[in-house]
Formats: structure tokens, sequence, C-alpha cells
């Protein structure tokens, strides 16, 4: 797909990084260029590299550089006209590299320079705006995208109405930020193949994470500020059952009706409390104590293969190790197994698609070991030989 596009990846949060990896793959050489010796945060330098690094980084091949040494950053502009895109986020430049908005290296105006290179730079806020310096972790920018003020909704409402907002595990934003990154330098991309120019790509992790909230932002727009005891379903939504939790959304009257008749009819389902749709929201607490005294004596799959044989919208809730051993994942080959030469092998997510020509996804190679690929790197691309790399090396730009 993307076999003939190359990517230089200079990242330190988990947004570029995500990008990178999204890229290769598609097919793309990806060479990811870390700072020697720390190499990207996510490392771990007294022993094999964490789960986040491997995964984050397959299928890449990586370079060291030191951005902050002139030599450094001379190095980087002999690299560019061999790349079609540069992915770079602000904050891995400042803290990993030391020259955030540096007039060294003006990212927004490198494709004045090299007029066919689409430069992707992700940052917490973007590159304009009054907030557009503002540093950001993933913290800060998932609740500044709005979703942490609607977590613990539902169910841990009911059970803890008083708690103050939550914020996600794992890096919700950062991979929200790093998959519309891949999107822009797409887009950009086909851009190029019609006007032959490369361009800057502004992405910022605020909008990035504010666009997975569209829903709760169009209904704003309409008046309705949602909370945590406003957002859900005024019944149905996370139920307890025998063995875990699934989640039952009887909205649409046939699927009420399904439920009921899955449940034997029961006679509390007859009051005329609970007629309509509109019935059962204003009694929703007392529908769902009776929906969870049912649900609470049966097992999770078992409720779960109930749904699939009715019209009520029944799941079950997957912890990770579930998730990866259905049948289902293990059919569509949705992990593959990669050895790496340090932390040894391991499970990984493949590409989230097949094509339809039947390709499989691309097979990705084990996430490289720091500057792992530099003189292989700078010999093919730049024409140098290793004793010039040594000497870079010993003079620290490397």
């Amino acid at each position: 797909m993307l076999g003939d596009v190359q990517v230089l990846e200079v990242s330190g949060q988990v947004s570029a990084a995500f990008a990178g990896k999204l890229l290769a793959g598609f097919g793309a050489e990806v060479v990811k260029l870390e700072r020697y010796p720390a190499g990207d945060p996510t490392r771990d330098p007294d022993g094999p590299d964490p789960a986040l690094f491997l995964f984050l980084n397959t299928g890449k091949r990586a370079v060291t550089a030191n951005l902050a040494h002139p030599d450094g950053r001379e190095l980087l502009y002999r690299l560019l006209p061999c790349f079609d895109v540069l992915l770079v986020d602000t904050t891995g430049l400042a803290e990993e590299h030391g020259v955030e908005h540096s007039p060294e290296l003006p990212v927004e105006r490198l494709p004045e320079q090299f007029p066919r290179l689409v430069v992707v730079a992700t940052s917490p806020f973007g590159a304009t705006g009054p907030y557009h310096g503002f540093a950001g972790s993933e913290h800060t920018i998932f609740h500044a995208g709005g979703e942490g003020y609607l977590l613990g909704a539902g169910l841990l409402h009911e059970q803890f109405p008083d708690r103050p907002p939550v914020g996600a595990g794992g890096h919700l934003a950062g991979y929200q930020t790093g998959l519309t990154a891949a999107t822009g330098a797409l887009a950009a991309l086909l851009d190029r193949d019609h006007t032959g120019r490369g361009q800057f790509v502004d992405v910022s992790a605020q909008d990035a994470q504010l666009s997975l909230n569209h829903l709760p932002v169009m209904r704003f727009f309409d008046g309705v500020l949602e909370t945590t005891a406003s957002r859900g379903f005024t019944f149905g939504g996370v139920m307890p059952c025998a063995d875990g939790y699934v989640e039952v959304l009887p909205l649409e009257e046939h699927q009420w009706q399904d439920l009921v008749g899955l449940m034997g009819n029961p006679q509390w389902a007859a009051d005329e409390r609970f007629a309509t749709g509109r019935d059962r929201a204003r009694h929703g607490r007392e529908v769902n104590q009776h929906l969870r005294e049912w649900m609470r004596t049966r097992k999770r799959d078992q409720l779960a293969a109930i749904g699939q044989t009715s019209a009520c919208p029944i799941a079950p809730y997957y912890d990770v190790d579930e998730a990866m051993a259905t049948p289902h994942a293990r059919e569509r080959g949705s992990f593959q197994r990669i050895d790496h030469p340090r932390a040894g092998p391991g499970s990984y997510p493949r590409m989230p698609f097949r094509l339809g020509t039947g390709g499989e996804p691309i097979d990705e190679r084990p996430a490289p070991g720091l500057g792992e690929h530099t003189t292989e790197i700078y010999g093919s691309y730049l024409g140098m030989s290793a004793a010039e790399i040594d000497g870079l090396r010993s003079r620290g730009a490397l």
C-alpha cells in the first residue's frame, strides 16, 4: 500500500509514535530518530524495553542524532530530502531533543525548504491559538477534551454519585491523536499526488480528543450540558451478572419486548408504570433493579448468547486475556507472535483491517534497539562511511 513511502519519525510521546506505527503497518518505511544515550522516554535503559515501547515501535528502524548539536541538525537536514513524511511531536522535540520552537529547526516552515515534504506535527493544543505553546500530558489532554468530566456515569454514578470526574486508563488521548496524525499524513500525501507539493499538517491533541465527544458537543449546542448524572441511559446499561458484566440496551420498544420475553414475561414488567419507553425512563432506577436481579443469577456468556438470538442488544465485557483468547480473534489472526531479541516472544495486535483482495496485514519487525540501524541508514541514504559516522558520534552529534 505505502511501500514506496519513506517516513522519518521524531517522537517522545505516544501520539507521533502511534502514527508512525500505523504508517509502518500500511507498508511505509518508518525510521525512528532518537537521541543517544537516553533514547525514547518509553525505553528502559537498564533492561528489556517495556510493552508500550515494543508495541508502538514494531515495524520501524532506528537511528540516533543529537538535534541540539549543530552537526546533528545538519544531519537531519541532509536526511529530509530522502523522506516523504516527517512525523514529529513538539513535546518530544522540547523534552527529548531540546529544540522546540528553535530558529534552527522551524518545523512548520520545513515544507518551504523541502517542497515535497509532508510535515505532520502533533502538539497538545496545536500550532496556533492562545494555548499553542502550552505543555500537556496524557492526563491534561484527556480532560481538556471534556471526556473526563463525563466519566463515572451510569452504574458507576448510581453507586458513587459524589465521585469527581475520572480519567481513562492507558493513553487514549495519545492514540486518538496518533490516529488523527496518520490520517492527516495520508490526506497530505494524496494531495501531493495532485499538486506535487507537500505541506505542514498541524495536529492538535485537544482537537483530536474533542472529536470523540461529538455527541455531547452537539447536545451542548442544543442547550443541554451533559454531566455524569445525565449521561448514559435512563434504564439498561452496565449490568452485573454471575461472573462479570454485560451491557444491556433495550431502548426501542421491540427490544424491550424481546427482553421481557427472554426473562419469561415476569409480572413486574406488566406494571403500568413500565408500559412505554417514556414510562420506563421515568422509573429507570426501578427497572434497573429488576433487570439486575435477573441478570445477577446468569453467566455473562449465556446472556450474550441469548442476546444474539433476540432483538435486544446484550454484550459481554471482556478483560484483555479473554479478548485475546476468543475463537473469533484467533480465527481472524487479530494477534501475531513476535520474538524480540531482548524482550523475548509476545503477542502483538495486528492492524485492525483486512484488504478486500485477501491481503493480510503486513508482518511487523520487532521494535528496534537504540540506534540499531544508524550505520545502515546513514550509509544507504546519505552515502556516509563508517569513519564519518564514527566522527559524528565522537563529536556528540549522534
